[in-house]
C-alpha cells in the first residue's frame, strides 16, 4: 500500500513541460483515455493523487479526477489553486528541463 502522494497535473504537455510543481506528473486531460493504462501501471489504484491545473478558474483538475476515479483511483484530491496558486504562495516551479538526466 502506497502512502505517499503525487501531484498529476491535467494542463497540456506544453504548459507542464514550461513549467510545474517539483515532482508531478503530467497527466494532460485531453490524453488521459490513451495514457492512461501507463499511468495505471506506474500509479497503484490507492495511491494518493493530487490534480491540478491552472487556477480556479480551470476545471481540468476536478474533471481528471473524475475520470481517474472512473478507472479505480479512490485517493483523490483536488489542488483547487493549481499552478497559479502554487506560485503567489512564493513556491517555486520547476521545468521539463530541469528533470532531464
Amino acid at each position: 500500500l502506497s502512502s505517499s502522494s503525487i501531484f498529476v497535473d491535467a494542463r497540456s504537455r506544453d504548459d507542464f513541460d514550461s513549467g510545474h510543481i517539483p515532482g508531478a506528473i503530467s497527466l494532460p486531460l485531453n490524453e488521459v483515455h490513451d495514457l492512461i493504462f501507463d499511468f495505471m501501471d506506474k500509479y497503484p489504484t490507492d495511491t494518493r493523487i493530487l490534480t491540478y491545473c491552472s487556477g480556479v478558474e480551470c476545471h481540468d483538475s476536478h474533471d481528471l479526477a473524475a475520470a481517474l476515479k472512473e478507472y479505480g483511483y479512490s485517493n483523490l484530491a483536488v489542488y483547487s489553486q493549481g499552478i497559479n496558486g502554487w506560485k503567489k504562495k512564493g513556491r517555486t516551479l520547476t521545468t521539463s528541463e530541469d528533470e532531464e538526466i
